[in-house]
């Protein structure tokens, strides 16, 4: 009896998570990890989290605009919730890709709503993959940083051609069976955002903004962990959720700790000041609002209406 593929890749990811944090923890020890998070500032914690909601509204303007470019007008409430709810979804699956399942709480053609996700994330890759590179090359020079960016920015942009090449896109819809109508929303919906340099430009400028953000959010948390640790090491962040995407880990747990780890040896810091580090960092801007995305799936449950159908 065969095992089906979709179970061996979760093994795989549960697998790959045990190791690397089994390794990590064996390595720093589990005490210093411990003493490092018990005698962290609790005051500056919470101000950390306090401007986490600052993030998401960020996100969710630019959301809204690049929903106004597709020609679509929904309260500004709806649009908030729908992102936070994308959030919930998205640490459930590899690459947050169940941040896409923010199509079904906007009461819109799914073949229309789509293609702003997609660009909303897009131009987030982008943004790290450009604060990532100048980062290792200003601060941490090493390697496997390199190497592991670049392999990301090659896959990036296969990726970019597969989603926006219209043979590929009619084989994928004619393989769903989706209508040729939806494809062609979709196709025009992806092109028009790309063309609309106004759109794009402030976009990209709203996304920076949401890392500066990240990055005094980092600051906050480095502070809290060591008064006297170097600041330099919050420019470590892009590099950390960049390659904590990488849909190897669960949630890109494990993966995102190492790269920590190695990003603070290099410049000489204690090691379980930036696994504590990411751990925090996750903790607070992803988890939990992942659950207040989860209180509001129940309370906003998905629309299936025929305005939602692809």
């Amino acid at each position: 009896m065969s095992i089906p593929r979709n179970k061996i890749e979760l093994i795989l990811k549960i697998s790959i998570t045990i190791i690397l944090l089994v390794f990590l923890v064996t390595k720093i020890k589990p005490q210093n990890i411990d003493n490092t998070l018990t005698n962290a500032k609790l005051s500056l914690l919470m101000l950390s989290m306090l401007l986490t909601p600052l993030l998401y509204l960020i996100r969710a303007i630019k959301w809204n605009l690049l929903l106004k470019c597709s020609g679509i007008n929904e309260k500004f409430s709806k649009v908030f919730i729908a992102l936070v709810i994308g959030v919930f979804y998205g640490i459930l699956t590899p690459g947050k890709t169940g941040e896409l399942m923010r199509v079904f709480y906007i009461p819109h053609e799914k073949s229309k709503t789509l293609p702003t996700i997609l660009w909303e994330k897009l131009t987030d890759i982008f943004a790290l993959i450009l604060l990532s590179i100048l980062s290792i090359i200003i601060f941490f020079n090493n390697s496997i940083l390199v190497y592991s960016i670049f392999l990301l920015l090659f896959v990036v942009v296969i990726g970019i051609f597969f989603i926006m090449n219209e043979r590929i896109v009619n084989f994928v819809f004619n393989l769903l069976s989706i209508s040729k109508e939806s494809k062609g929303n979709y196709l025009k919906g992806m092109y028009k955002i790309l063309y609309d340099k106004g759109v794009m430009f402030r976009a990209f400028a709203l996304t920076l903004l949401y890392y500066t953000v990240v990055l005094i959010v980092g600051a906050v948390i480095l502070r809290a962990l060591d008064p006297d640790i170097d600041i330099l090491l919050t420019f470590s962040l892009p590099i950390l959720i960049l390659l904590g995407n990488l849909p190897i880990t669960i949630s890109g747990l494990g993966l995102r700790e190492f790269v920590a780890v190695l990003c603070f040896n290099v410049l000489g810091e204690e090691t379980s000041i930036g696994f504590s580090f990411s751990i925090l960092l996750f903790s607070i801007i992803i988890v939990i609002p992942g659950i207040v995305g989860y209180i509001l799936t129940i309370i906003n449950p998905m629309s299936f209406t025929s305005k939602t159908r692809l």
